[in-house]
């Protein structure tokens, strides 16, 4: 079982599973809690959140896996599932936001994820005949709604469709760029993206 990482915008919150070796992370201060029951586990979030130079918090527990469902129960779960898409032309991006992202959106009521994932990435990008080749881990990360925090869980699928398509941006989204990386070129969009988009890419082998 993979360890679970939750992004807050720069800052990232992981919860070891059993046994798992603590990881080396890219941060200037990280720290480690050995919080488990659901109390102290938001408690400790609450601290984390409001630290400027702390930017990984590390959950290592006797029960990781117990001590990652309490948090995820602490927050509503928003669903929403995205595609990364790939052509003889390279892989899909959207610019958005000043980032590149990949295109994904909620789920509507009574939605599979995959339709879900289809459909947002033909409204965002106009893209048609898409096929799903293969679902990638999902992602996770925090943000605030109406005032309060909420989790995003992202479905995401590889998807493969014709190449010569004429793509267009779903301007009333905020996509204001369409574009085609190949592999060779993906450290463009990775330079200017989110810390969840660079773990989908981590799981995928394109082009």
């Amino acid at each position: 079982m993979n360890n679970l990482t939750i992004y807050f915008g720069n800052k990232q919150i992981c919860f070891l599973h059993e046994n798992a070796p603590l990881p080396i992370v890219e941060s200037k201060f990280s720290i480690i809690s050995s919080s488990n029951t659901e109390k102290e586990i938001k408690l400790d979030f609450n601290w984390f959140i409001k630290q400027k130079k702390c930017s990984t918090l590390i959950f290592h527990t006797s029960n990781g896996v117990l001590a990652e469902k309490k948090f995820l129960n602490s927050f509503k779960i928003i669903e929403a599932a995205g595609g990364f898409i790939t052509t003889k032309e390279g892989a899909l991006f959207i610019y958005r936001s000043k980032k590149w992202d990949l295109p994904k959106g909620k789920l509507d009521k009574g939605e599979s994820h995959a339709k879900a994932a289809i459909r947002e990435c033909e409204e965002e990008c106009g893209v048609t005949g898409l096929l799903i080749r293969k679902q990638l881990p999902q992602t996770f990360h925090i943000y605030k709604l109406k005032g309060k925090y909420v989790i995003k869980k992202t479905f995401w699928y590889v998807m493969s469709t014709h190449s010569g398509q004429k793509l267009k941006p779903q301007k009333e989204e905020g996509i204001t760029q369409l574009k085609w990386f190949k592999k060779s070129e993906v450290d463009k969009p990775l330079k200017n993206t989110f810390p969840s988009i660079k773990d989908v890419l981590r799981n995928v082998d394109w082009i």
